[in-house]
């Protein structure tokens, strides 16, 4: 984020060749980030759901999915919500385990939905 005008100095989505990218999608609340791993991996699939929506996009629409996480033993979590908010065909998806991520986050989802659905 620019530390300056609390605006992020990228796209929060953009639009190209029939598809929709979105950047990273914390788990963040009105009052920040939540508490513990899946709270703020519900608050990020809540988020990433809003930020599709706002483009008019539906969760059903994604086909690749990227999940950074902090602790891999979390994997059954994410695999657990995963199938809960994506119907078949689920997205494709990437989980990558990493030593940290923006504001202390324990989770970030970054997608890529077709928009000719």
């Amino acid at each position: 984020m620019d530390r300056t005008s609390g605006t992020p100095p990228y796209s929060r989505t953009r639009r190209a060749a029939g598809l929709l990218f979105t950047a990273g999608v914390l788990g963040r609340t009105e009052s920040g980030l939540t508490g513990g791993f899946r709270l703020q991996l519900e608050a990020a699939f809540d988020n990433l759901e809003t930020l599709l929506a706002s483009e008019g996009v539906e969760m059903a629409d994604v086909v690749r999915l990227v999940c950074y996480l902090t602790d891999g033993d979390q994997v059954g979590a994410l695999n657990e919500l995963f199938t809960q908010r994506f119907t078949e065909p689920r997205p494709a998806r990437t989980t990558v385990v990493v030593s940290g991520l923006p504001q202390d986050a324990l989770v970030e989802l970054e997608a890529t939905a077709d928009l000719r659905s």
